[in-house]
């Protein structure tokens, strides 16, 4: 028994290191699309699988993730695998009639009929012809749908407790506050690139190419540049320079206010869970000072209050009404007590 237990030990610190460096290292590595990212998240993945399996059969049991989400991707993984199929005729006709075309013919009939519309397009005699039109691109996604997956299952069952959550919701707040505080360098002074100094195509090898920030559609945003000698009107904070590379990751803006529609509400939602009494009759100050969580507390309101007024600079009056609705669906209940 007490071999066990230890080796339950080892496995749960194991899991707890692997999620954290999956979960916050992906945001610190560019946003993953790197070429080194995938190969290391594919493993790291790996490594989950493994200790998550090794855990189960140290409990003696295997828990049914009850989960809508894991039944959707399932069907997701499952749909992207039948499209991988060749099928025959009749179905793939059925199923995608252009895929079809396209794989009998080499082409689609409409694009050859601009370049020739006398053309004259042969009837499609193909046996069995798979839905997709690129299986290589249909391929990697399935296979980064299935990491997103375990991931997703592993975070679930691993969470069945409050500070497993925490380690969790932490590990997304952490990556939030970082992207918040190398954004908010690159808007006081000026400054472009990821980390503030790292221009893709110009670094090492392990930094991004140019060829890595053609891949993220989002970075192709671009923020008007007030000419040499014009004057501002007003207070603005200073933009970085074309294209927009924001924090840590390739995603721009977009990546940000993605990554703040979880963040946010989870910083919140720690930050109250911070300020609980859990049925103390102790003031709030003397609680805290006791706890020893007080500088905690303060670095979490401040960053907190910082991206989310980051997230409003961004984002505009529009789209920070789902934001501020995600603050409210969290904010209020545990405010409620």
């Amino acid at each position: 028994m007490l071999l066990r237990s230890r080796l339950l030990a080892i496995t749960n610190a194991s899991l707890s290191a692997l999620l954290v460096l999956t979960i916050t290292g992906t945001s610190l590595a560019f946003g993953g699309l790197v070429w080194w990212a995938r190969p290391v998240l594919a493993v790291t993945t790996l490594l989950l699988l493994v200790a998550f399996m090794a855990r189960s059969l140290l409990i003696g049991r295997w828990a049914l993730l009850k989960s809508p989400l894991a039944f959707l991707g399932l069907m997701a993984l499952g749909l992207a695998t039948l499209q991988l199929i060749p099928l025959p005729g009749r179905v793939a006709n059925m199923l995608s009639p252009q895929a079809r075309a396209a794989h009998a013919l080499g082409t689609l009939p409409e694009i050859a009929r601009q370049d020739d519309p006398e053309m004259t397009i042969p009837e499609v005699v193909a046996d069995r012809t798979p839905v997709t039109l690129d299986r290589p691109a249909t391929l990697r996604w399935i296979v980064g749908a299935a990491g997103c997956l375990v991931v997703f299952c592993i975070c679930s069952h691993f969470a069945d407790r409050l500070g497993r959550s925490t380690l969790i919701w932490g590990s997304v707040v952490a990556a939030f506050f970082l992207m918040t505080a190398f954004g908010m360098v690159q808007f006081t002074s000026g400054i472009s690139g990821l980390y503030g100094a790292i221009e893709p195509g110009s670094g090492r090898s392990w930094m991004p190419t140019m060829d890595d920030l053609a891949s993220e559609p989002g970075t192709s945003i671009l923020r008007p540049v007030p000419e040499a000698g014009s004057r501002a009107t007003g207070w603005t904070l200073a933009r970085p320079q074309r294209p927009f590379l924001f924090g840590t990751m390739m995603g721009g803006p977009g990546g940000f206010l993605a990554l703040g529609a979880l963040g946010l509400p989870l910083a919140l939602g720690l930050l109250l869970q911070m300020m609980a009494p859990r049925g103390s009759r102790q003031p709030f100050l003397g609680r805290v000072k006791e706890s020893g969580g007080l500088g905690l507390l303060v670095l979490m309101g401040l960053m907190t209050t910082v991206s989310a007024g980051m997230i409003g600079y961004l984002s505009g009056s529009f789209l920070c009404l789902p934001f501020a609705l995600g603050v409210l669906l969290v904010g209020l209940p545990a405010a409620w007590p």
